[in-house]
């Protein structure tokens, strides 16, 4: 079998595991760990909440500087529109069809696929593979996998190569993103109470406005901003007591964030 051969079939196991966010991925952790001990990896698995894991391969001499590669096994919900199985690798011309076959499961499979198929007995240094869970949520779950990797001396790469997907065009940096919370709270009352009293929602609702207002000239601004979650309120009939609101912005490293939302934070005050 080819390595494209065998990239492919590794990634149709991949896909197969609906591994969504804040679920599950011990099954697909499971795989790749027995794959890789078969290929004489050195297995070090970091357990997580709720059947999830960070996985850390070294392929290698267990020695400092090498190349660490490294990928999140997490996936964006499916949702609706699809017009095949979402999980179910489907081969559509020269197109792989599946959830996450391009972030990232592909980059995965392509990299562990070269990974075992490489004879390591001469190498001077090691390749390390990592892989999280919950990067799609906030990279929640690869911070212990760091802490572990952190503790370790001989985890000392000298490249990491990271398999977003980039257009297939090799990039040195990433945009930045500054996550913000924004709370308001006032004295609850009665609903019919509205036209003269403050209601937390309102204000809230007032900020999330200018947050959205910002992607009207996103090209210019050369900058994007998203509604994450809004909560608020206690009932119908109340006027919200407190409300919360948490948004992102991201932006290139030539843009300074907080002028970026000049509009917002005068909103917020």
């Amino acid at each position: 079998m080819s390595l494209r051969d065998e990239a492919v079939d590794l990634l149709a196991a991949l896909v197969a595991f609906p591994t969504e966010s804040r679920t599950p991925n011990a099954a697909l952790i499971d795989l790749v760990a027995e794959r890789a001990a078969e290929a004489g990896a050195a297995v070090n698995r970091v357990e997580g909440p709720a059947g999830r894991s960070n996985l850390h391969l070294r392929f290698g001499p267990e020695a400092p500087g090498g190349v660490l590669v490294c990928g999140h096994t997490d996936v964006v919900a499916a949702g609706p529109g699809w017009a095949t199985d979402p999980y179910t690798l489907t081969v559509c011309g020269d197109r792989l069809l599946g959830r996450g076959t391009a972030d990232m499961k592909g980059f995965i499979a392509c990299a562990l696929a070269a990974a075992i198929r490489c004879d390591p007995s001469g190498w001077k240094a090691p390749l390390h593979v990592g892989l999280s869970y919950d990067e799609e949520i906030g990279c929640a779950g690869v911070a212990s996998l760091l802490q572990r990797l952190a503790g370790d001396p001989l985890v000392a790469p000298a490249i990491v190569v990271v398999g977003e997907p980039t257009g297939l065009t090799l990039r040195t940096s990433h945009a930045g993103k500054v996550t913000y919370t924004v709370r308001a709270s006032c004295i609850p009352g009665h609903s019919s109470l509205a036209p003269t009293r403050t209601n937390a929602l309102d204000q809230i609702v007032a900020v999330a406005r200018a947050v959205i207002e910002v992607n009207a000239h996103a090209t210019e601004l050369g900058a994007s901003t998203n509604v994450g979650t809004l909560h608020a309120g206690a009932a119908v009939n109340v006027l919200a007591p407190s409300a919360e609101l948490c948004f992102e912005c991201r932006h290139r490293c030539s843009c300074d964030p907080e002028e970026i939302l000049a509009d917002v934070w005068a909103q917020v005050e």
